[in-house]
């Protein structure tokens, strides 16, 4: 941006003074300095504002912010897909309730992906016995510890 706002200084500046000398020498029209200063810091100001708001506007479409209500299912697809754990805490965190209720909001019956949901200090599943466990569920060591972790992985997944 600075390099458009010393772009644009510098193009006013000579588009003015050009403007300006062309009248005094066609129109005999005198047109004084401090009024050709204003017309350039005007243009100068204009450009930046403009160049401001495209800069911000082209940086809101790079940025998928998570909109409504992030599903269960979504977050255990993308953990499945991506073949990450999470602790719940950090799916706690993102869905806004206490690690002690995330039992209820799974349900009783147990299920393969809810195997991707660990304990925060084992990073082991829960409550599932071993040969519930998906096969792939331990090929990555990195483990989803934090709540903004696993609003970054579901961007990912969503893009």
């Amino acid at each position: 941006m600075k390099k458009t706002v010393w772009i644009t200084l510098a193009v006013a500046f000579v588009v003015v003074n050009a403007l300006a000398e062309a009248a005094r020498h066609f129109g005999a029209v005198e047109i004084a300095m401090f009024y050709r200063l204003t017309l350039v810091l005007g243009i100068t100001v204009i450009a930046a504002i403009f160049t401001g708001s495209i800069v911000l506007v082209r940086k809101l479409d790079e940025e998928r912010p998570l909109s409504g209500e992030v599903t269960t299912s979504e977050i255990l697809r993308c953990l499945r897909r991506k073949k990450l754990r999470c602790t719940v805490d950090a799916f706690a965190g993102l869905k806004g309730i206490e690690p002690a209720d995330i039992e209820r909001l799974l349900g009783t019956r147990r299920r393969s992906d809810t195997a991707w949901l660990v304990s925060s200090a084992s990073h082991r599943p829960i409550s599932h016995q071993e040969h519930e466990l998906p096969a792939e569920l331990f090929a990555s060591p990195r483990v989803i510890t934090t709540a903004e972790e696993l609003r970054q992985l579901l961007l990912e997944c969503r893009s």
